[in-house]
């Protein structure tokens, strides 16, 4: 095989490889950090938790126990506890008065959500 040929099909085969890692960097990048920022956004905003949290117990829900609803409950908060996580350390913060805003609201609604009582007073 001609040396220039070889050459050429490296240099090839690099080029693709790059292209594919970074297109898995960027659906890594929609998928863990584009998601919580929308997760973070969505809490802040309604203060309620995203649907895509919610999935499983919604459709399980026409059978609702209290059992169930506390399970609910105790994962939407870890999953707050590990948001507010998300916040502390991101870099997408304009600043740290930005970040101690959002982490106080982040606070707050977790207060809440800790003091709700079970829809149908069951708890």
């Amino acid at each position: 095989m001609d040396l220039g040929l070889l050459l050429l099909l490296s240099v090839i085969g690099l080029a693709l490889i790059m292209a594919g890692s970074s297109a898995y960097f960027i659906f890594f990048m929609k998928r863990i950090v584009f998601r919580q920022l929308q997760d973070l956004d969505h809490v802040r905003g309604t203060g309620l938790a995203p649907e895509r949290w919610q999935k499983g117990y919604l459709i399980k829900a026409k059978s609702d126990s209290p059992r169930r609803w506390k399970r609910r409950k105790r994962k939407n908060l870890k999953k707050l506890a590990k948001l507010t996580r998300f916040a502390k350390t991101t870099r997408f913060m304009e600043d740290d008065d930005t970040r101690a805003g959002v982490l106080q609201e982040l606070k707050g609604i977790r207060e809440t959500w800790e003091a709700e009582k079970n829809p149908e007073g069951m708890d």
